[in-house]
């Protein structure tokens, strides 16, 4: 497993999507569109075999935050889980438990 981020910070998007795309995911998204002021600052959506994810990025902790109810609102429509990581949040759509899952998390975290 490839873990890109370090002890005291997740890797950045760009090397988060390095890692995933080495590791054979497919990975959409980018940046936020200047007029979405709702979105994440950035945003991947990952997809793989068993597993897949939106990973929004957030410049600060605080705006993940305030975002991150509305967020588990909405997975709920289609049983996902969310994770709060700092200013880095993870929607699994699916396959949160697989060895997919692990390597997801190893590029991202």
């Amino acid at each position: 497993m490839a873990a890109c981020g370090t002890d005291d910070h997740a890797p950045s998007p760009s090397d988060a999507r390095a890692c995933l795309e080495r590791d054979g995911f497919e990975v959409l998204g980018g940046p936020r569109a200047k007029d979405d002021e709702n979105a994440p600052d950035t945003e991947l959506i990952v997809g793989g075999k068993e597993a897949s994810a939106f990973v929004a990025y957030y410049e600060d902790e605080a705006r993940a935050q305030r975002y991150h109810s509305e967020i588990e609102k909405n997975a709920t429509r289609f049983d996902g889980t969310v994770e709060r990581h700092d200013a880095l949040t993870i929607v699994w759509v699916r396959g949160e438990d697989t060895q997919e899952a692990a390597r997801i998390d190893g590029c991202i975290l």
